[in-house]
């Protein structure tokens, strides 16, 4: 029966229904396949066209997302700060040391004008200045009966005289107005003081006064000169018994005592 079935189910290809869907298959066929290539080409465009977008977008977004390169400020160059070159030490310098201005010699000295000649009572010194201190020096001796001018004369023991064209200053007790004096040398003093001959410089340890005779009670040993400090003599004998030293004074023999004054080195 089946047999039957299929038998009678059979189409004759050859007529003109058979052809007519022999045909129709055919064609849907080629529809379905043109079709199915159509979707493929269409889907295969689609998905190419989305993916440039895509990757546009992320672009796009890579753009707007990514943090903004920050500009960089270049910090300003400091020039180096040059060392500054040392100042050289400088010693100090020492003021000079100024030396005493030594007193005027001529403030309290008075001197009033006078003119007369004089001689010295023995060799006297002619000085530059009415002093006998260190400041004060000897430009001259006006021996014993040479005669000098004197033309002014001090309250405080000096004279002011012209000798040989110059001026200079004497010690008022050593001149004379009489110009036949002569040195009286006694042939024996009185006083038995035997001296030890020596030879050496002396100057007073504050001031000393030089006597005619070494003796303060007699009446003959009157006192010549006072020494100063830093004035020098030369002593030509000693007597340790009494204390008495024999000296040089322009000239003359004159004593003082051995205590007050030291022997220079």
């Amino acid at each position: 029966m089946g047999k039957n079935l299929l038998e009678e189910d059979e189409f004759d290809w050859d007529d003109e229904e058979s052809k007519i869907a022999k045909y129709g298959i055919i064609i849907g066929i080629i529809a379905f396949l043109g079709l199915l290539a159509a979707t493929f080409i269409f889907f295969s465009f689609l998905k190419g066209d989305e993916e440039p977008m895509a990757k546009e977008s992320s672009a796009v977004i890579v753009e707007e997302t990514a943090a903004p390169t920050p500009e960089v400020t270049p910090e300003p160059t400091i020039a180096p700060t040059p060392t500054p070159s040392p100042t050289p030490t400088v010693a100090p310098t020492e003021a000079p040391t100024q030396e005493p201005v030594p007193d005027d010699p001529f403030a309290d000295m008075n001197f009033r004008e006078v003119y007369e000649k004089v001689t010295a009572k023995e060799a006297t010194n002619l000085r530059d200045m009415p002093s006998q201190g260190a400041e004060s020096h000897v430009l001259a001796v006006l021996p014993n009966g040479e005669v000098a001018v004197r033309i002014a004369v001090s309250d405080m023991g000096w004279s002011k005289l012209e000798y040989n064209g110059e001026e200079y200053y004497a010690v008022s007790s050593l001149l004379t107005t009489d110009l036949d004096y002569r040195v009286v040398v006694p042939e024996d003093d009185g006083i038995k003081t035997e001296f030890t001959a020596c030879n050496e410089k002396v100057s007073p340890k504050i001031e000393v006064n030089l006597r005619k005779l070494p003796s303060v009670t007699n009446p003959e040993a009157t006192v010549v000169v006072t020494l100063k400090y830093g004035e020098v003599v030369n002593r030509t004998g000693i007597n340790t018994d009494v204390g008495w030293s024999r000296v040089e004074y322009n000239g003359e023999v004159l004593y003082c005592i051995s205590s007050y004054v030291y022997v220079v080195e």
